[in-house]
């Protein structure tokens, strides 16, 4: 019986593994549940001296491009245009619109009988306007992770566009139990970057704990929500927990010890994935103020573990959270509003138990064996 030939997509991933984000996850996701239907290569940035130029790692081959260092990212583009010449190929890929992207731009330059398909990742704009809108113009289809990136491309000049958005695993959360203890723990999950926003989440807690609650006005609020603001104020147990690590973890850490909220915020750094859901369970709200979001992975394995979700009304986050029916949206860069959000689910237990059944409710679409199915049927389309 003759073997069937299986078709070879390359995948353009400035990052990949062990640098993770959601764009990394998604390409981890996709490949290992499509490598037996066809042949993934991946082009990455090396970024570390330790790491092997070239491996085989559960059936998919990775190249790793550059000389180890955090500048190898700046060199890929061109280092990835080169390399995918050399590589036979029925489909190429692109993921995330800023390097990999402009690599895509490159290639199809030369090559435009290659079917070319373009995954958006990032509400960022990381580029000059018209670069960034040609690359937009270039693939054959793209797949946008939230309407609000879907939109933006067709503003660009996209014209085959389909909104698919990144998932997570929902078995990792079976059977997941929720722990009980005193006081109140805010967490996040984040790069510690500009744009996720930290700092406005700590300064949201400088004003729960400051005397700021007891000089604003009392009569301006209802007798149960003053009482509220003072029990979340006193609260010995009250604190936030930030898991990840960044550029800006320095600058935020710096900002917590001149608030003197050392005993309040906890820097937790980078955390193996397969624990977060633990961390997680044993929280009781969670925040992800940032100023610019693809879709928020995070939002959706904290809704995953039962936990009430205040996130910004930025990017693809409304496409998760229904303001007041499966989480809680604040305005970018106000710590005033992630504060009263947080004495809201803190208050109003009923209403917080709510968000979280209707938002678990919502999940099924967002599992990574449907979007397997989804993306697969765009190869399809494409080949």
């Amino acid at each position: 019986m003759n073997k069937i030939h299986k078709k070879t997509i390359l995948i353009l991933s400035c990052f990949y593994e062990p640098f993770e984000g959601g764009a990394e996850r998604y390409v981890k996701e996709i490949t290992q549940r499509l490598k037996e239907k066809y042949n993934f290569i991946i082009l990455t940035a090396r970024l570390s001296f330790k790491l092997p130029k070239y491996e085989v790692k559960e059936g998919i081959k990775i190249y790793r491009l550059g000389i180890g260092t955090k500048f190898d990212k700046l060199l890929y583009p061109i280092l990835a245009f080169f390399k995918s010449f050399f590589i036979k190929k029925d489909l190429i890929q692109a993921v995330l619109e800023s390097y990999a992207g402009l690599t895509l731009l490159f290639y199809r330059i030369f090559d435009k009988k290659t079917p070319a398909f373009l995954t958006l990742q990032t509400g960022k704009v990381a580029m000059p306007v018209f670069l960034f809108k040609k690359i937009h113009q270039v693939p054959d289809k793209i797949q946008a992770i939230s309407k609000a990136l879907a939109e933006r491309a067709r503003r660009f000049g996209a014209k085959n566009v389909e909104v698919v958005p990144n998932g997570i695993d929902l078995k990792r959360f079976e059977n997941l139990e929720r722990k009980s203890h005193q006081g109140f723990v805010v967490i996040t999950v984040a790069r510690l970057e500009k744009v996720k926003g930290i700092e406005y989440l700590i300064k949201a807690m400088s004003i729960l704990r400051s005397d700021e609650i007891r000089r604003r006005d009392p009569m301006s609020r209802s007798d149960l929500r003053w009482r509220s603001d003072l029990q979340i104020s006193k609260s010995p147990n009250l604190q936030i927990l930030i898991i990840g690590d960044g550029s800006e973890r320095k600058n935020l850490e710096d900002l917590v010890r001149k608030l003197g909220l050392e005993r309040r915020v906890k820097f937790l750094g980078l955390i193996p994935n397969e624990k977060i859901p633990e961390y997680l369970a044993a929280a009781d709200c969670f925040v992800l103020p940032s100023l610019s979001e693809g879709l928020g992975i995070a939002i959706l394995e904290a809704q995953a573990c039962g936990v009430p979700v205040i996130a910004s009304r930025v990017g693809g986050i409304s496409d998760i959270i229904k303001d007041g029916k499966t989480g809680i949206l604040v305005e970018p860069k106000n710590p005033e509003a992630i504060s009263q959000a947080i004495i809201k689910i803190f208050s109003e237990p009923e209403f917080a138990q709510k968000i979280t059944q209707n938002a678990k409710a919502n999940l099924e679409k967002y599992d990574w064996n449907n979007i397997g199915r989804q993306i697969e049927r765009i190869y399809q389309e494409l080949l």
